[in-house]
């Protein structure tokens, strides 16, 4: 009996060893590690949608923040919401960015980004985090759709989608891309 508790208990010390070690090679966190859940929050966020019965608008800001951290809990958040997760990589500077935003309650605009949960960050704080996320922003704005872990499904679309930056214009390509036309 004693032999048999011994060999259960070298199993079970064994066992954790090992899924340990597989996080850590992984990068993977622990899903109850106090450290993860206090990383994971420690970034800054506010919806500022304009309508948030229809879609939220999460600007991010990161405070140090691990990017791939970030995006898999706020795709979680979105998952929980019924809409879908998408990035916004946008910069102060960006006059197409500028005109989104001030034109984001239009009606059209409205429609455009309905169901949808658009994480905002500004490319010039997150830019050296993008290489461990998969995705490659080749112009700003660009909107990138991610799956509910927060990885790039590989979907994206940029402010080179429409002409002159009116809501008439950029409502029409972000509908489209947005219901994965």
């Amino acid at each position: 009996m004693k032999k048999r508790n011994l060999n259960q208990i070298v199993f079970v010390l064994f066992f954790l060893f090992f899924v340990m070690a597989c996080q850590a090679v992984t990068g993977l966190p622990s899903q109850t590690s106090p450290a993860v859940q206090e990383e994971i929050t420690s970034y800054e966020w506010s919806d500022v949608s304009p309508a948030p019965d229809k879609f939220s608008l999460i600007k991010i800001t990161g405070n140090g923040a691990n990017l791939g951290d970030v995006l898999r809990a706020e795709a979680h958040k979105a998952t929980e919401l019924g809409r879908d997760p998408y990035v916004d990589f946008y910069a102060d500077w960006c006059p197409p960015c500028r005109a989104i935003e001030e034109n984001i309650a239009d009606e059209r605009m409205i429609d455009a980004f309905s169901g949808t949960y658009i994480i905002q960050l500004d490319f010039d704080e997150w830019e050296d985090e993008l290489s461990d996320t998969g995705v490659y922003v080749i112009g700003i704005p660009s909107y990138y759709e991610i799956d509910g872990e927060g990885y790039s499904t590989g979907r994206m679309i940029t402010g080179a989608a429409w002409g002159e930056d009116i809501p008439e214009n950029i409502a029409p390509p972000m509908k489209a891309f947005f219901v994965g036309e």
